[in-house]
This record gives C-alpha cells, structure tokens and sequence, in this order.
C-alpha cells in the first residue's frame, strides 16, 4: 500500500520482484516460506499482490487471536487488518487509493483498515489506542483499569519500604480485599523486588473467593492460606486472627515489617500498638475512608491504592481460578472405566459377541462420546 506506484515501476521497467525490492525485507519474505506461505509469484505487478496478500491476512489472521487477552475485543483488532471482500480487485484498489490520498493520519503512515480521520496519534498509549479503536465501531471503552499501571514513583515507593527492613511478610484481610487485584500487584512489581517478601499470609473464611486456594500457583513467594472459624455465622473473625498473628509473627519470628492488603479502619489499633514495625497498607478506593489515610498519613506510615496497578495482564491468573474452578465441580469420573462400561452392556443386553464384536463395539461407541451442552446449560453425553 504505501509503495504500490513505486513497486509497480520497479516490476514492470526493472523486471524485479518481492523479493529482489530493496524497501522490501528479504528476510521476512524468506521466513513466511519457512511457514509455507509462498507470497512470491513470478510476473505478478502490484495490484495482484496486494489481492493475493490481503487474502492470505484474512485466512491466517485468525491465528493470531491468542496473542490477545480475551478481555480485548477480538473483532475490533482483526477488522484493523481484514479487507473486505479482499478477493475483488476493485475493492483492494478502491483501499489504496483512499490510503494514498489520505496517507498523512494513518499511524506512521502505514496502512490500516478504517475510515481515516485526524486523530493524533492513536498509537501514543494503550488507552489512547483503545479508545479510538472501540469509538471507530460506534463503541466506548472504559475498562480503564486493565490497561493503566501504577506509576513508577508508586512502585518505587514499595521498593523503597521493602527495602528498609529485613524481614518483611504480607498479610491480607480477604474479607476486604481483591484476590485479582492483588494479584495486579504482584505481577506488576519486579520480580527482584518480591523475592525479598518472606510470605504471604492469607485470613479467609467459607464466604470468600475461592481465587484465593490458588494464589500459590501464581507467585513464588509462599503462600499460607488460613480460614478462620466463625464462633458465629454473622460475625467474621478475620481481622482478629490477621491482628493476632501479626503480633506472633513480629514476637516469635522477628518480623519487622508488614504489608498489609486491607481498607478496613480497625487495623489501626494494631499498627499503632506495634511501635517501631513498619507497615505499609494496601487499600482499595472504594471501601477506604479518608479518616483512615488521614491517619496513616499523619502518623508517618505508608499507605498506596492497589486500584492503580494494571490488571490487564492477570488474565492468566483469573483463567487459572476459572478453569479449576469449573473442573472442581465436574462430577468425578475418575472412577469410570470405558472397558468395565462397554462389558457391563453387553452382559445386560445378553448379546453374542467375539473380541472383534467388542473391539468394534468399543471403537464405535466408547472412544466416540461426546459430551454436548444444551440449551439450557445441562450436559449430555452423546454416544457414538
């Protein structure tokens, strides 16, 4: 596209090709050969190329839908790269055409599928990307939170406590606090940085976020998960156990320091009864008072809102909690032998049969279940 009179005067009075155009990288054409993708065509001139290449984009492109989190919205992403009706010559001309008039508000001045427009620039930042993007499909992004990340002052910040002390643990009220954004957190800070967290202790009773069983599998700092036992049903017991161990764990193991992931107001009659121990408190905006940061503020602790780190890149996580979620409450089919179903039936049935019988049996309908989901969400097994 941003070549194609240049290229068309090389092929036709240069006798060149792809491959042989010095504003094309030989080496790119080279791998999609490895890939079995063969663009190269002996005395083919630029429109046709640009026929077969945009073709070839709509075949494959589909391919690449992993490497996007699933909270993008996959059809936006593909339509940048997808020309309509790619198959008729006219369509891809009428294309480059309104590209080379209007080449100066492409993005670098490469080719995309959109109506152009002015705009800036559209690649500045995520969020300024996304918000183009979903207002050219009539749409409004505002998921704002999984794009933008904490500054880098406010990481600094959390260096800079950890830092300061030599031994230093996390402690998380799960009652007041989200098990994916904390998980935001851990994966947004380096990596040198959390190594120096001794572990992480969770306080938790049956009401909460099973995501929280599965932290340990996202992050290499240990992991102690700790239910708390209600005396009763409708009173939680979780801020006393959290203020309790905190007391044994700066007593008997020297902790010297804790970060504490709540936004619960009552934590501060343990911070301020355990003089000369650092905390630094992880809240959430929403469900902290400013009474509290006042506070906090005031009395010399750290305090920073985990809300500000990106939680786009914890899709892993969140699949992770998703999948063994659904599987743990699949019924157990652990005990289900296809061989002991297959000999049941034929003795219940009564029926003739020789090892043939039973292998052909066993091929046609056993290894060819399906299990296929309903309307209505109900599962069922379709046999053979």
């Amino acid at each position: 596209m941003q070549y194609f009179k240049k290229t068309n005067d090389t092929m036709y009075y240069d006798l060149k090709n792809l491959d042989t155009i010095e504003w094309f990288d030989s080496d790119n054409i080279m791998q999609l050969s490895k890939w079995g993708i063969n663009i190269v065509k002996p005395g083919y001139r630029a429109e046709q190329y640009l026929v077969d290449i945009s073709t070839i984009i709509n075949q494959k492109i589909g391919e690449s839908k992993e490497l996007f989190y699933d909270w993008q919205n996959w059809n936006y992403i593909k339509d940048l790269f997808m020309i309509p009706k790619c198959t008729d010559p006219n369509a891809v001309k009428a294309e480059s055409v309104r590209f080379q008039n209007s080449m100066q508000v492409y993005p670098f001045q490469m080719y995309i599928h959109w109506t152009p427009h002015d705009c800036g620039n559209m690649l500045e930042n995520d969020k300024r990307f996304l918000a183009e993007l979903f207002a050219s499909h009539g749409d409004i992004f505002e998921d704002y939170e999984r794009i933008t990340d904490a500054t880098e002052e406010t990481k600094c910040d959390v260096y800079d406590f950890i830092n300061e002390y030599e031994n230093t643990i996390i402690v998380v009220d799960c009652e007041n606090s989200d098990v994916y954004k904390l998980a935001s957190v851990l994966k947004n800070l380096e990596a040198d940085e959390i190594k120096r967290i001794n572990k992480i202790l969770l306080f938790d009773d049956y009401h909460q976020n099973v995501g929280w069983d599965y932290l340990q599998g996202y992050t290499q700092v240990p992991v102690k998960h700790i239910e708390v036992e209600r005396v009763m049903d409708s009173k939680s017991q979780v801020d006393m156990a959290l203020a309790v161990a905190c007391c044994k764990e700066h007593y008997t193991n020297k902790v010297d320091s804790f970060i504490l992931f709540s936004s619960d107001s009552d934590y501060w009659a343990l911070i301020s009864a355990l003089e000369g121990v650092g905390f630094l408190v992880m809240y959430e905006d929403e469900k902290v008072s400013q009474a509290t940061k006042n506070i906090l503020w005031e009395n010399g602790y750290s305090y920073t809102c985990i809300d500000d780190f990106c939680t786009g890149n914890t899709e892993d996580f969140q699949k992770m909690c998703m999948v063994k979620t659904i599987a743990a409450s699949l019924p157990d089919l652990s005990q289900l032998n296809a061989n002991d179903i297959l000999t049941k039936a034929l003795t219940d049935t009564r029926l003739d049969y020789t090892k043939q019988d039973y292998n052909n049996y066993y091929q046609k309908y056993l290894k060819n279940i399906k299990v296929k989901i309903k309307d209505d969400g109900t599962l069922h097994f379709e046999i053979g």
